[in-house]
């Protein structure tokens, strides 16, 4: 069962990677028309830390060879 958790956190990681890279290029086309918006860089960087780098630390906890 922990390995299916696992796996599906790493799906879930490689999904929100996806959505983050959209985010910044809607962010970048946004600054090109002139919108600058307090936090945005911070909006970005929390979404990639607690969607792509905890899923991924979770899912290698998870996935470990158990000894």
């Amino acid at each position: 069962m922990s390995r299916l958790v696992g796996y599906f956190l790493l799906l879930v990681a490689a999904l929100v990677a996806v959505l983050v890279a959209v985010r910044v290029s809607v962010l970048f086309e946004l600054a090109e028309n002139g919108f600058h918006r307090g936090g945005m860089v911070m909006e970005v960087l929390f979404l990639a830390i607690c969607g792509v780098v905890l899923p991924i630390g979770l899912a290698a906890l998870l996935l470990k060879k158990r000894e």
